[in-house]
């Protein structure tokens, strides 16, 4: 896996690149979701992996036990970590008055594609 990383020495960022290099060649949708999740955070001893919604969050607990293999080899330790969900809407603020109210399917299609609602003509 990735070469030896003292948590605090690296950062949480630190760990977060440790980790992909160590995916992206035989576990690249793993090592795509870790890049894709939001900046890492540390919370007393534990990793907290945020990422923007819940098939990201999924993607990432399903391979739990690799990334806590791999936290293990980069940090030479054991690590725990969590991953959360942070809504990309808190981030945007508000939604203007005119946008249409949208079903949370069709919210998560959006998400998912990064897509925008636009009036027919």
């Amino acid at each position: 896996m990735a070469a030896p990383l003292a948590p605090r020495e690296g950062g949480p960022e630190g760990l977060k690149g440790a980790l992909i290099g160590a995916f992206r060649a035989q576990k690249g949708l793993l090592a795509s979701g870790l890049e894709k999740s939001l900046p890492w955070e540390w919370a007393g001893e534990k990793l907290l992996i945020p990422v923007r919604d819940r098939l990201g969050a999924e993607l990432l607990k399903k391979d739990a036990a690799l990334i806590r293999e791999a936290l293990a080899d980069a940090g030479g330790r054991s690590l725990s970590f969590e991953v959360v969900i942070r809504e990309e809407e808190e981030a945007a603020g508000p939604p203007p008055e005119d946008a249409p109210e949208l079903s949370p399917q069709a919210e998560m299609v959006l998400r998912l594609f990064r897509g925008t609602v636009v009036k027919a003509r």
